[in-house]
């Protein structure tokens, strides 16, 4: 829980449900694409008849192509990326959780325990730090399998691609489900380094009321500390804050916009 106040308890209980229904509606949605991409992969099985050598007649053998073909494409190369997904929210809810309790301590006309908030604070921004070195890659590659889907539907001619309603309802899941995701994990990674400066912010407006001087030196190093913020990257490249995202689905379309422009000069 983020917080031990009943309201506060409330807010995050609210969250965990949401982070829980987002990974259960998500995942639902691959078994839904499964289903889907039996019915939409005949362009896969012409491409089976192509490494054959010959044409497959058996509907039965047919059907199990699709089938194993729908696995391959759901299992195997997306619903990894949802299990990512779903994870690295997880992780950045729990550290901004931790995150929350600072301004509470901030916020209160009791003596601050610098010392105790710095350990706390540098123990934080230690564990970010160790599991960005770990996922950040992981979330640029994210970011750019997101990227080349979004690519791909501004530079597609649609009506070639959605040919029957299987095609329109596993293109309209696959949008909402990638792009839900993807705005999912950014916001949530986001969210921790708005805590942080939250904290920074706090720490130096606190530090005009408090004149200890036995506590100065914690306080000092707590400001000093707090003004590096703590934030997720992607592959320790750029920072993931509030602007990211709409940073990233921007230059994407202006490539798409500038790519088209250089083809179509072409000729």
């Amino acid at each position: 829980m983020c917080s031990s106040s009943f309201s506060s308890q409330n807010t995050s209980t609210l969250n965990v449900y949401s982070i829980y229904a987002w990974a259960v509606i998500s995942s639902l949605s691959y078994l839904l694409s499964a289903v889907l991409t039996i019915n939409t992969s005949k362009d896969e099985i012409i491409r089976f008849e192509h490494v054959f050598g010959s044409p497959i007649n058996n509907s039965e053998l047919r059907l199990m192509l699709r089938i194993l073909y729908s696995w391959y494409h759901e299992m195997l190369m997306i619903s990894p990326l949802n299990t990512f997904n779903v994870f690295y929210i997880m992780i950045a809810y729990q550290i901004r959780c931790k995150l929350k309790t600072f301004p509470k301590h901030f916020s209160s006309r009791t003596k601050l325990d610098y010392d105790k908030l710095l350990r706390s604070y540098v123990s934080i921004k230690s564990l970010v730090d160790e599991l960005d070195d770990e996922i950040s890659c992981l979330m640029f590659g994210n970011i750019v399998y997101t990227s080349g889907f979004i690519h791909f539907i501004l530079s597609i001619d649609l009506s070639t691609v959605l040919r029957n309603d299987y095609d329109v309802v596993f293109f309209w899941c696959s949008l909402a489900r990638n792009l839900g995701s993807y705005v999912a994990a950014t916001a949530s990674a986001s969210l921790v380094a708005k805590a942080s400066e939250e904290i920074g912010n706090l720490a130096q407006i606190r530090a005009k009321i408090d004149k200890d001087a036995f506590s100065l030196l914690a306080q000092q190093t707590f400001i000093m500390i707090s003004e590096k913020e703590m934030h997720f990257t992607a592959w320790k490249i750029v920072p993931i804050k509030k602007s990211f995202f709409m940073a990233t689905i921007g230059v994407t379309v202006t490539y798409v916009l500038l790519l088209d422009n250089v083809e179509s000069n072409k000729f």
